[in-house]
């Protein structure tokens, strides 16, 4: 039970702070606070990667896909669906809820490579389970 309710609560949390404007300043001081610690290694890394923060997204809903699918394990691939749902929806309703933030192609793409990404590690370790002939328990 207490699973369920830290999932739930990380979905709502995530909503919220995606129908802010702090995800915003919250990036950049990650990306501020990863240059301060190693700049040589992180700067090389920044400027390859996409613009904007669709990074963040895939971190973000991976975090909530993953501990959905922890929290909700007996229906695990019905909670992925339901997050990479709730995720497309929570993108096409920003510019409703903040005035900076507006829907963004590379920011649904990394909402879905997030919760794929969980979905593909899930899907291996159940392959991994059966061919060792292990029960496909919940993830734990």
């Amino acid at each position: 039970m207490i699973r369920r309710i830290v999932a739930v609560a990380c979905l709502v949390l995530v909503t919220a702070l995606m129908w802010s404007d702090l995800v915003v300043d919250w990036w950049q001081s990650v990306i501020a606070w990863m240059l301060q610690a190693n700049e040589s290694a992180t700067q090389s890394v920044l400027d390859v990667r996409p613009a904007g923060d669709m990074d963040a997204h895939v971190i973000v809903w991976g975090a909530v896909a993953w501990a959905m699918a922890a929290g909700f394990a007996p229906k695990k691939w019905r909670a992925l669906v339901f997050v990479g749902m709730w995720s497309v929806l929570v993108e096409s309703l920003q510019p409703v809820f903040t005035d900076i933030r507006a829907r963004q192609a590379l920011d649904y793409l990394g909402n879905l490579i997030g919760v794929s990404a969980v979905a593909l590690g899930f899907a291996v370790v159940s392959v991994v389970r059966s061919r060792r002939g292990q029960p496909n328990s919940p993830a734990r």
